[in-house]
């Protein structure tokens, strides 16, 4: 999985339509979150639409995840966030880095310890 922060996740850049994931065939579920966002759930990725424009993506966590030219262990990538962003952030159960655009679930028991990258304006109020 590839990150360019606040401009792309997995070749996917924020700010297309939704027509842009024609090539990974319908979403098991489609519905609006409570914040109005169309969410498109592909099982292990779900992206989310605002004003028809892709804002965000969660995944679970990578082993190996490149963020920009970094590659960075998935294991460790909170402690990578906490030491290079100084907007690092924990809050309401997340790890939140604004200058690179991801956060990660620490609350959630799955091991999967899901991951969100997400577009510039997004999460403002945890910066």
């Amino acid at each position: 999985m590839t990150i360019h922060p606040y401009t792309s996740v997995a070749d996917l850049p924020f700010g297309v339509t939704r027509e842009a994931l024609h090539r990974d065939g319908p979403p098991v579920r489609e519905h609006l979150s409570i914040r109005g966002d169309l969410e498109l759930d592909y099982g292990d990725m779900v992206y989310r639409f605002q004003q028809s424009r892709f804002v965000e993506a969660t995944f679970p966590l990578p082993e190996v995840l490149w963020i920009g030219e970094q590659r960075v262990d998935g294991r460790s990538l909170v402690a990578w966030l906490r030491h290079r962003d100084p907007c690092y952030r924990e809050r309401h159960g997340f790890a939140v880095a604004p200058s690179f655009g991801i956060a990660v679930d620490l609350d959630d028991d799955d091991p999967k310890h899901w991951t969100t990258a997400f577009a510039a304006g997004r999460w403002p109020d945890v910066s």
